[in-house]
Order: C-alpha cells, then sequence, then structure tokens
C-alpha cells in the first residue's frame, strides 16, 4: 500500500495553501479550525488545504497541531486518490448496525440544528471524515486541542467499520 501512501501525503502537499493565503481565508473570530475547498468550492477547482494557524496559536495547539490537521484534512481527498477505500469506509460503517446507530443518532441532532442533506450524503460529505480522523488522530497526545477529548476507546466504531479503519492507519503509517 505505499502506492496509497504516497498519493496521500502528496496529494495534502499539493493541496495546503500558505499561511498567507490561508489567513486571507478565515475572519479574526472565525470558528473553524480549518476548511478543505474540493471541486466547486475551490477557487482553482483543485484541492486546497487551509489551516487556521492564528487560531491554533491562540488555544495553544501542541507542536505537531499541523502535520496532524492536514492528515486530518487529507482524509477528505481519499475519495479522489483512491475512491475504492472509500467507498469500503463508508459500506462499512453504515453497513455496521454499531456505527450506523451512532451515525444516525448524531444525523438526528444535527438535522434539528438545520442540516438539510439527506444521511447519505452527509456521511459522505461531512461526518464519516471527522470519525475517521478522531480514530487516527483523536486521544491526549493529539497536538489539535478539539482532538485531545475525543474517546476513541469508548466510541461505538463497530467490528467491521473498525477493521477498514485499522487498515487505513497501517497504510498511512500511523
Amino acid at each position: 500500500m505505499s502506492d496509497f501512501k504516497t498519493k496521500f501525503y502528496s496529494a495534502i502537499n499539493e493541496a495546503v495553501v500558505s499561511p498567507e493565503e490561508a489567513q486571507q481565508e478565515f475572519g479574526e473570530e472565525d470558528f473553524r479550525w480549518a476548511e478543505t475547498k474540493i471541486g466547486d468550492d475551490s477557487p482553482t477547482g483543485k484541492p486546497q488545504i487551509y489551516i487556521n494557524d492564528a487560531k491554533f496559536k491562540r488555544f495553544n495547539a501542541g507542536p505537531n497541531y499541523r502535520k496532524e490537521m492536514l492528515i486530518g484534512e487529507g482524509l477528505h481527498l481519499i475519495k479522489e486518490i483512491d475512491p475504492e477505500r472509500a467507498e469500503r469506509l463508508y459500506q462499512s460503517a453504515v453497513t455496521d448496525p454499531v456505527t450506523r446507530g451512532w451515525l444516525k443518532e448524531s444525523y438526528k441532532r444535527e438535522a434539528e440544528r438545520g442540516e438539510k442533506r439527506p444521511f447519505d450524503k452527509w456521511v459522505k460529505h461531512s461526518r464519516l471524515d471527522q470519525i475517521i480522523g478522531g480514530y487516527l488522530l483523536g486521544g491526549n497526545k493529539s497536538s489539535v486541542p478539539t482532538m485531545r477529548d475525543w474517546p476513541t476507546e469508548r466510541l461505538p466504531y463497530g467490528k467491521q467499520f473498525k477493521t477498514e479503519l485499522e487498515k487505513l492507519k497501517k497504510d498511512l503509517d500511523l
């Protein structure tokens, strides 16, 4: 799988914008820690990853926050780098009863807050990348303040989904 790893990290390096460009994306009190723009959302049509360095500095992020955030934001790019893997991750999550229940519960809360996309689109384009990132990068050793309290051991990552996540973790040398 070194080919996947090479493609993944190359895609991140090609997509990340300079700190100066990122600063233009984020306002002073912006709630976002990072942003990935793909396709029509991207001003260039190519993937772009923005890291809100100013916010990380305000919240005393750890020394590896930028590396961790690039990997986390890079998860959005798996759909382009390896569509079959992206589909396996998705299918293993939505067909695993434990994980699907967790996703449904999360979707219900988001729908109450105004989420308009159907469940499947929301999972594929928003939530799935978040919970994959939490699995790979969360925990008290994380340099990312919002990931330090991610309770990977207690969350309902089902057996099928966890198997796919472990493959991804191994393939990315995490």
